[in-house]
């Protein structure tokens, strides 16, 4: 019964299939031990290019030993049907694969902080035999059934630090995007064990948030990798502990070198936090306040699992936690939106006849504009960096918002009512665009550098200061007794003033 392959290996049951082949369970018939078997089919052209890809993973897998990461026994190349496959045999783990175990319920945080300890003791121990792996990602970490034990796979893309037959062209990215580091998106040639401490923080954040640090497909999402920080695992899961979630981000540092250095040294991190979290005083205040944690999207789970680094035997969960909705900083929000109605109003008090009605509807207005817009954008805005002195500089979609609105108006106005030529005011109206784009970038920078109040409050502050600069312009052009140059450097000064000010009286982050 089954299919021999190689004289040896008897298939009996197709676990899974791969990018590079089939996955069966089979017997060792030489050895009487069970044990899992990679097929892949040598055709098409692109025979040589899959053997010699299992030959690597064989060669890698066979310079480790170490109970975390999968067991690798033979590999070769046989005729089976009339047809040449290459082969490699490994252990067979009765588990899953991580995303699969974890598919239908957010694991506790405790669970969450061993199986990161248990895969940076593997990969300390490929790093040290000079094996980079290059995939590390849910679908190549294993979980046993029985103990809980981590087991690393799937070293078919792994690179020895030493010089190897290249499996790709200079420059070609090679990796799974969800998870790859900002050096294997440019294709670096030099790619060391901090490219694996990337991609290992793309998977704590999403055991810890329920979805990855960043979503979508293609270049866009490589480009998320390269230029954006991810938002806060708090914002995810509340009562995060500060330090694991300083821990996530430094791993997701854009350059190597603000990474942590070795497997090793975020294992005794995260052996500190585990350490932190069985004292008595944490339970306590733990348990004194409500921790909320949405549950990850369900992810569909075939019935002959992908299992692309060795064979796995699935099991169950049926339990699902309540998710609610994410939390939003809307106190935040709605204060910066009732301070930009304060000062606008004060403004039109001072220096305009309107009637009081007017003045209301106008300051109501442009608070409105702040608040409603960061409300609605505020669950998707980027991140605050991890590291100190490394800050984003894009704008989110309501102050960009603001600063074409402004520039819109500018070109309108210079168009209507400057005594002007069309074809000048068009292009002072065309570049006041970037002009403003640029000086809100600025702004929230300033605002973030001596206030010291984070990306998203920075943000509404610069742009709470742009709506009253903008303000201030048209008071001073239209009052007739200032030029319009010191109207526009009247507007300017307003808005970094104003920004400050907002920024001070905003409500400070609470803490977990």
């Amino acid at each position: 019964m089954g299919t021999i392959l190689a004289d040896r290996y008897r298939l009996l049951e197709l676990l899974g299939t791969g990018g590079m082949g089939d996955v069966w369970r089979a017997l060792d018939e030489r050895l009487g031990r069970p044990v899992a078997v990679k097929v892949s089919t040598l055709a098409n052209g692109s025979g040589d290019h899959l053997a010699l890809r299992l030959h690597r993973e064989a060669r890698a897998a066979a310079r480790l030993n170490h109970p975390h990461i999968v067991t690798v026994h033979d590999h070769g190349e046989a005729v089976v049907a009339g047809q040449q496959v290459a082969y490699l045999v490994m252990e067979l783990v009765d588990g899953q694969p991580l995303h699969h175990a974890v598919a239908d319920r957010v694991p506790p945080l405790a669970d969450v902080l061993d199986w990161a300890e248990q895969i940076c003791q593997g990969l300390q121990a490929a790093h040290n035999a000079g094996v980079i792996h290059r995939d590390i990602k849910p679908g190549n970490i294993l979980l046993t059934a029985a103990h809980g034990q981590i087991k690393v796979c799937d070293f078919g893309i792994a690179r020895a630090t030493e010089h190897t037959r290249s499996l790709t062209a200079t420059g070609t990215a090679i990796g799974t995007p969800a998870y790859m580091s900002p050096e294997q998106i440019r294709g670096a040639k030099e790619i060391d064990a901090r490219s694996d401490m990337y991609s290992l923080g793309c998977l704590l954040y999403e055991l810890l948030a329920g979805v990855p640090p960043f979503t979508g497909t293609g270049w866009s999402l490589l480009a998320q990798h390269l230029d954006r920080q991810p938002e806060p695992v708090a914002l995810h899961r509340g009562a995060v502990p500060a330090d694991l979630e300083c821990l996530v981000g430094e791993l997701l540092s854009k350059k190597p070198e603000d990474r942590p250095g070795t497997a090793a040294a975020v294992a005794a991190r995260l052996r500190a936090v585990r350490t932190r979290l069985q004292e008595p005083a944490y339970a306590g205040a733990a348990a004194a306040r409500t921790i909320t944690a949405p549950a990850p999207a369900r992810r569909g789970v075939p019935v002959a699992p992908s299992i692309p680094g060795t064979a796995v035997r699935p099991t169950t969960h049926h339990t699902r936690p309540a998710s609610p909705a994410r939390p939003t900083p809307g106190w935040v929000v709605w204060s910066a939106g009732g301070v930009t109605s304060l000062i606008v109003a004060a403004q039109l008090a001072l220096f305009t006849g309107l009637p009081a009605i007017a003045r209301v509807a106008l300051a109501a207005g442009a608070g409105a504009l702040v608040a409603v817009g960061y409300a609605l954008e505020a669950p998707m805005a980027p991140a605050p960096s991890h590291r100190p002195g490394q800050r984003e500089v894009d704008l989110s979609a309501v102050g960009l918002f603001a600063a074409l609105l402004v520039a819109a108006g500018t070109l309108v106005g210079l168009l209507v009512w400057s005594p002007a030529p069309w074809w000048a005011a068009l292009v002072g109206g065309t570049v006041a665009g970037p002009v403003l784009v640029g000086c809100s970038i600025a702004v929230r920078s300033l605002v973030d550098q001596v206030v010291g109040r984070g990306w998203l409050r920075s943000d509404l502050a610069s742009t709470s200061g742009l709506i009253n600069g903008c303000i201030a312009f048209i008071l001073l052009s239209t009052g007739g007794h200032v030029p319009a140059v010191g109207a526009v450097a009247g507007g300017m000064g307003v808005w970094p003033v104003v920004a400050l000010s907002v920024a001070v009286v905003l409500p400070r982050r609470r803490r977990h």
